[in-house]
């Protein structure tokens, strides 16, 4: 039996470097999204989908708060879940309400409530009035009990108090109206200190944002007045502006769910001659040119999708699409 042996030498421009198949943990073939090359493909920039992308609430300090109860889903680490103080999406409503909310705004929209119970044009189901042979303060809720055929005006609560001191008790109104009053103080934007947004997990896991406050979604997003134009250094009129939905970091914490991350990686090929010398009779010397590509650079952590995050990781490699020819794989 004769065994062949063989001595190989390669030649090159530069020493080659490998990268341990072990170590790409980012650019392998399973998230493989698309790759370019330079017109005289030496160089050639592959994207792939960043899989070990970081949720991005996690990664700014921008003061962005989330609060959610979905028992499969959460956008909370498991120690905030475990040390919150709410049991439920309302309960948390109502203490952002009394924390932010202005007393005397919330008391003067009750009590114009508490003006146009009889004629249809009341605004929420919950009003002030003045009971005047009690003297006190009724809080009222529009409500039909089990059994009923028509909703009522009944009263909720009661304050033995002065109307310019009515203000002070917000923190028990909070407590006792009814959620779709406490959903319209927000959405119209009677708590004017803070923005607020609801979220809903899909069935993967995609979470999607809506402007305003709705106590059948999942979790609660707000940023607060004061915190976030010092923050982002906005002037006061800016404020009525601002949408929580809209928020960077709530687009980008969409596209992470979704796993619209991405990221590049920028190869040089780098040609070399390989001379294969064999001492068996049958065989002759070969030569032949192979390639390596080697990674010269490399970013990760790009929210988005389509042309826009494309052009975006393109230029941060230096590149423009008119600059390259898309290949096969």
């Amino acid at each position: 039996m004769v065994y062949e042996k063989c001595t190989i030498t390669l030649s090159a421009d530069k020493p080659i470097r490998r990268i341990p198949e072990q170590l790409k943990t980012k650019s392998n073939m399973e998230n493989f999204v698309k790759r370019f090359v330079t017109s005289d493909e030496k160089i050639r920039v592959s994207i792939y989908q960043d899989d070990c992308a970081e949720n991005p609430r996690y990664t700014t300090d921008e003061p962005i708060y989330f609060e959610d109860y979905c028992r499969d889903y959460s956008l909370m680490s498991r120690e905030d879940r475990r040390d919150r103080s709410y049991d439920s999406l309302e309960e948390r409503a109502n203490s952002l309400l009394a924390y932010y909310g202005d007393g005397k705004k919330v008391v003067d929209l009750l009590i114009e409530n508490g003006k146009h119970l009889t004629d249809g044009k009341s605004t929420c189901n919950n009003a002030l009035v003045y009971n005047k042979s009690d003297k006190v303060w009724e809080l009222l809720e529009y409500t039909k009990w089990y059994g009923e055929k028509e909703y009522k005006w009944r009263t909720a609560d009661d304050f033995v108090t002065k109307r310019e001191e009515l203000d002070g008790y917000l923190d028990r109104i909070a407590e006792t109206i009814l959620a779709d009053t406490l959903e319209y103080l927000f959405n119209a934007n009677v708590v004017d200190d803070i923005r607020i947004a609801t979220y809903n997990f899909g069935y993967n896991g995609e979470v999607s944002f809506d402007e305003g406050l709705d106590l059948s979604g999942d979790g609660l997003c707000w940023i607060v007045k004061k915190e976030y134009l010092k923050y982002t250094g906005l002037k006061e009129d800016r404020w009525n502006e601002e949408k929580v939905s809209e928020n960077w970091v709530v687009k980008e914490i969409e596209k992470w769910s979704e796993n619209e991350v991405y990221g590049f990686e920028v190869e040089k090929r780098i040609d070399y001659n390989v001379t294969k010398v064999c001492t068996s009779e049958e065989k002759e010397t070969e030569n032949y040119t192979e390639t390596n590509w080697e990674t010269i650079d490399s970013c990760w952590g790009f929210y988005g999708e389509g042309d826009e995050v494309l052009n975006d990781m393109l230029d941060c490699a230096g590149y423009t699409l008119d600059e390259l020819t898309e290949v096969d794989e």
